[in-house]
């Protein structure tokens, strides 16, 4: 019985010292490492998130641009320290390089977190709400690069263009003049364009995408108004489509756009430079009566 309890006791000893070993052993410089690049991402998120949620109550756009800068500021310092820390400590961190990866991941899950939260569909009407926003193209596709998201059997013509936008809602003053045209991203539409019977100067045009949480097919023209006015490089459109498909429980709705298009296609940045490109669009949604 006693050699028994001195066989247990220098067990139990091992055991406990085995386990304080460990407690003193503590985590590696790579699980360190690991942990705090996870909390740093954490932070830099909810830096982010703080931000939009001032932007929400103060629509202060270079206010939340210099906030959001901050926080980039923040996450730039913070991350390669834990890098070489580990190295210092004679490790490695599980994942090296990794920190702009990391941050745009972060920034794309916020932004996108943003947009819903902004872009919930507003019913303040009984029949109808408008909206108004202002497009920007991103990509454009020609010949056999078009893809099958143009194909004839969808959009009911011969697709020769095909162009991405985001769109952007618009902020106006007490007389109805553009102060911000790119206050809240609010959607991503999908277009295909092509010649019609009536020449060149008018194009059939096809949309599907989600504009304010809304998603919706639309068929119509786009008629070319001038070229080379007001300056060269210049063409301006007027556009029309009918609404179809529309989720939220819309029963129908029309889009009209005024549309300019420059020799830079992409972007904000018209050229000749200080046009709003490319279009500013008025979108009417029905609803049934109750």
């Amino acid at each position: 019985m006693e050699i028994t309890r001195v066989v247990h006791g220098r067990v139990l000893v091992g055991v406990l010292l085995l386990a304080a070993r460990t407690a003193v052993a503590g985590p590696t410089p790579a699980q360190k490492c690991e942990q705090g690049k996870n909390k740093e991402a954490g932070k830099y998120a909810y830096c982010r998130q703080k931000v939009e949620a001032k932007f929400a109550i103060t629509a202060d756009g270079t206010l939340r641009t210099a906030g959001l800068d901050n926080c980039a500021a923040k996450y730039a310092l913070k991350w390669p320290l834990l890098e070489s820390k580990a190295v210092a400590a004679g490790g490695a961190c599980p994942s090296v390089g990794d920190q702009t990866d990391i941050q745009q991941a972060i920034d794309l899950h916020t932004t996108d977190i943003a947009t819903a939260l902004a872009s919930a569909v507003q019913t303040d009407g009984d029949v109808e709400d408008v909206i108004i926003a202002r497009s920007l193209r991103t990509s454009r596709n020609t010949g056999a690069s078009i893809t099958a998201g143009c194909d004839a059997s969808i959009t009911g013509f011969n697709a020769t263009l095909e162009d991405i936008f985001e769109m952007y809602s618009v902020k106006l003053s007490n007389q109805g003049i553009v102060k911000d045209d790119g206050w809240h991203k609010t959607g991503d539409l999908h277009v295909c364009l092509g010649p019609t019977a009536a020449g060149p100067a008018v194009l059939n045009f096809w949309t599907d995408g989600t504009l304010t949480g809304v998603s919706f097919h639309a068929i119509g023209t786009c008629t070319e108004q001038f070229r080379d006015f007001p300056e060269v490089g210049l063409r301006m459109f007027n556009c029309y489509q009918d609404l179809t498909n529309l989720s939220g429980g819309y029963i129908g709705g029309t889009l009209t756009t005024n549309t300019i298009s420059s020799l830079q296609l992409f972007g904000e940045e018209s050229n000749p430079p200080g046009y709003t490109q490319a279009s500013i669009a008025t979108v009417r949604l029905w609803k049934p009566r109750q």
